[in-house]
């Protein structure tokens, strides 16, 4: 079915390893946007500014700031570091301090919404007519581009009501073989539950980029199939039939993985 692109504003017990930390030792220094890029997830707006790169270059970034927003690029383009990022997105963490902690994170998912759920969503920001409904139904399934507040355990943070302020968005797309996102991030941070930075221009910072790790889905098939293990295993004890206990347990080992950048950055003051 056709899909159309719409940008609005707006992690058991049986958890994978522990993430692939991919340490950065450099502090890599922001470059002023006399003008901002376009947040489409292309790298067009981005050329001649430096790409730092980690895990052999399999993934690289860049920053850029104006007075208002810091403009990440990131690139994986090893699909191989891919992992689960399209389906649950990219966390961005952020700790003024200069530390490595994830107390405060962003996370940039897209979703597939149907034609409903797009309109009530829009509905939020103010009337939609009739006449757009019906020319939006006409399209039976949207992108959504989202972002909100996360905490360490990956809980969403909520918004109070009557609490607003400047947004964060993103996009990512498919360019040369590679995944391109593409993320506008407020410095200011207003409210704990909205996304910012919490630093201005000349002001430092550790961010975090961690993506991957099992889906929803697989976290459930995983924990079927430790069910079943721990039933073939008892059976095997009591009844001495002789089943192989790890018969159904293929595949846990499979576990899509989940990886952590960590670099330190300098918001850079205007030219």
């Amino acid at each position: 079915m056709k899909k159309l692109d719409i940008v609005l504003i707006g992690v058991l017990a049986l958890a994978a390893a522990a993430p692939i930390l991919i340490a950065q030792d450099t502090t890599v220094r922001s470059v002023w946007a006399a003008q901002p890029p376009k947040i489409d997830g292309a790298s067009k707006d981005w050329e001649g500014v430096a790409l730092s790169a980690a895990e052999k270059g399999g993934v690289q970034y860049a920053l850029r700031n104006d007075g208002n927003n810091l403009y990440l690029l990131f690139i994986i383009g090893d699909a191989k570091l891919r992992s689960t990022i399209e389906e649950l997105g990219l966390t961005v963490f952020i700790d003024p301090t200069g530390q490595e902690s994830k107390d405060y994170g962003i996370l940039f998912r897209r979703k597939r919404i149907t034609a409903n759920e797009s309109i009530a969503l829009l509905e939020k920001q103010g009337p939609v007519s009739d006449e757009q409904k019906d020319k939006m139904r006409a399209t039976p399934f949207y992108n959504y581009y989202f972002t909100e507040v996360v905490n360490k355990k990956g809980e969403t943070v909520p918004v109070p009501a009557g609490v607003a302020g400047p947004p964060a968005m993103f996009k990512y797309a498919t360019e040369k073989k590679s995944l391109v996102f593409e993320l506008m991030i407020p410095l200011k941070r207003v409210h704990p539950a909205l996304p910012g930075l919490g630093v201005g221009p000349g002001e430092p910072l550790s961010l975090g980029l961690e993506w991957g790790g099992p889906t929803e889905e697989q976290r459930k098939a995983i924990a079927r199939t430790k069910g079943e293990r721990a039933n073939i295993t008892n059976e095997t004890s009591t009844s001495g039939m002789g089943l192989d206990p790890n018969a159904s347990s293929r595949g846990i080992d499979r576990i899509p993985p989940k990886y952590t950048v960590w670099t330190k950055v300098m918001i850079v003051e205007g030219n």
